[in-house]
């Protein structure tokens, strides 16, 4: 998915409902391979519902609720050290496609806001009404914490202390957002860093499932 990211309206075109279907079986096997006829709009369609229907998100929002601090970028190590293992580790490759994808937005038309309407809602299971936390806020230094062999995240060490340090800035709000979600060098106010915490609304995210592709 990360080599096709820059087709239009990945996660939020349909794709073909019979190969969606096909897919939905293939997935069932422990080892299988992607059908040739599969492109990137059915394993989008598969990858949404897949998060929509996990019993619980890979990012428990007990913990992110709990740990999560606005304005405070240590916060998200907290939540990443908290979560399961396996769930930290899927998280990791979720969030190389979506930076993936957001970072070609200008092919894609899929900026984080786009994404956020028809893939985000389906990462953090919106419409199980948990509790909001700013998953905004957490993607943004989370995802340039992957490891380089792109497995996991970084969790101690010089890479966390650069990322750390950086202010999180709030994107305009009378645009759309950025193709990346922006941190400020260092040298940038860091007095502001408090209030540069821009969280998603939850509340205006569309909550219906993902679509079985179009028949």
């Amino acid at each position: 998915m990360v080599v096709k990211c820059r087709e239009i309206g990945i996660f939020r075109l349909n794709g073909s409902h019979r190969l969606v279907q096909d897919l939905n079986v293939v997935f069932a096997f422990p080892q299988c391979a992607i059908p040739p006829a599969a492109g990137v709009h059915e394993v989008a369609n598969i990858l949404s519902k897949w998060l929509y229907n996990l019993p619980s998100p890979l990012i428990p929002p007990e913990i992110a609720v709990r740990h999560l601090l606005p304005g405070e970028p240590s916060s998200v190590i907290e939540v990443l050290h908290k979560i399961p293992e396996i769930n930290r580790k899927t998280l990791s490759y979720i969030f190389q496609i979506m930076d993936a994808v957001v970072s070609n937005s200008e092919f894609n038309k899929m900026d984080f806001k786009n994404i956020s309407s028809c893939f985000v809602i389906s990462l953090i299971q919106s419409h199980k009404n948990n509790q909001p936390y700013n998953f905004h806020f957490f993607y943004a230094y989370a995802s340039k914490l992957i490891n380089p062999a792109k497995n996991d995240f970084v969790l101690e060490g010089p890479l966390v202390d650069e990322v750390l340090s950086i202010p999180y800035t709030k994107p305009n709000q009378n645009q759309n957002c950025p193709k990346r979600l922006t941190l400020v060098s260092p040298a940038a106010n860091r007095n502001s860093r408090s209030s540069n915490f821009a969280p998603v609304n939850e509340n205006t995210l569309t909550e219906s499932p993902p679509s079985e592709g179009t028949r």
